[in-house]
């Protein structure tokens, strides 16, 4: 049934009141562990974000829960927990990435107080969004389990086994070979299957909720959370393509490699990210 705009509007005062506020509240004081470290706004402060809003709502909603609730919220559990686990051993741990941190850390000191705030705000509200199909799951619970459902279930399952492996991979082969591009396993299918990984995930995660988008609202913001993290793994992407080229520019078999493996996508023909960022950046 058609709705008038200030129903939708209404609709929307009440779900930003109700459901966006206090979760948006809970992010906001994770991710300012931000303001002690710029990187930490996205790293330690996303993966926290994503395993704290999972266990927040297991306790919240546990009521109303179904299985398939559980079973979305456990991985995205299992995803936060891991991440934050991968960042703070690779930060302890690696000296190259020690170095790495410490050049950003002198070039986010020149970063004035007003943008760490403005990043602040943005990213809080990415990773709200990104989580909103999830509280739309449960707060619409009653629906039945259906195919596309379940099918949304196993892409964030295969995602997420896809990332656990492909970052184990490197993580070997760099140990053997620490000057040396990784392209053994998923890396001889596509030059960065972790990312792939994550953008299959939260590709999951939005198609799982896919009954429970029952307006237009749902589908706007669970939409440009799924855009926005996609986007910023094109970019991520783009900015390890570019470490890389500069790293082993002078090395032919990379230059072979680079060539014949797709970026992100098997078999599909697309070997740079940059024909598909650069329209926002000027590169």
């Amino acid at each position: 049934m058609d709705i008038s705009f200030s129903q939708w509007l209404n609709s929307l005062v009440i779900w930003v009141l109700i459901t966006f506020l206090p979760i948006y509240t809970i992010v906001l004081v994770i991710t300012s562990i931000g303001f002690f470290r710029y990187l930490y706004f996205i790293t330690i402060g996303y993966a926290s974000t994503i395993l704290s809003l999972s266990l927040f709502s297991m306790v919240f909603f546990w009521k109303n829960i179904s299985f398939t609730n559980i079973f979305q919220l456990i991985l995205l559990a299992l995803y936060g927990l891991r991440l934050l686990v991968f960042l703070i051993h690779r930060e302890t741990t690696q000296k190259s990435y020690k170095k790495e941190i410490e050049s950003i850390d002198q070039k986010s000191i020149k970063i004035p107080l007003f943008a760490k705030i403005f990043t602040w705000i943005i990213v809080s509200l990415l990773y709200v969004l990104m989580f909103s199909p999830v509280l739309f799951n449960l707060q619409t619970s009653n629906h039945p389990i259906c195919f596309i459902q379940s099918f949304g279930l196993m892409i964030m399952l295969f995602g997420f086994s896809l990332e656990i492996i492909a970052d184990q991979q490197k993580t070997i082969y760099k140990t053997k070979h620490p000057h040396h591009y990784c392209d053994i396993g998923f890396y001889r299918w596509v030059r960065f299957p972790n990312y792939l990984g994550e953008i299959l995930f939260w590709i999951g995660n939005w198609t799982s909720a896919w009954l429970a988008y029952q307006s237009s609202i749902n589908w706007l913001l669970s939409l440009t959370g799924l855009i926005g993290i996609i986007f910023v793994m094109l970019v991520s992407s783009y900015r390890l393509e570019q470490k890389q080229l500069e790293r082993y520019e002078g090395d032919s078999e990379f230059l072979q490699y680079i060539r014949s493996t797709p970026i992100l996508i098997p078999w599909l023909p697309i070997y740079s990210i940059k024909s598909i960022v650069k329209p926002f950046f000027n590169i």
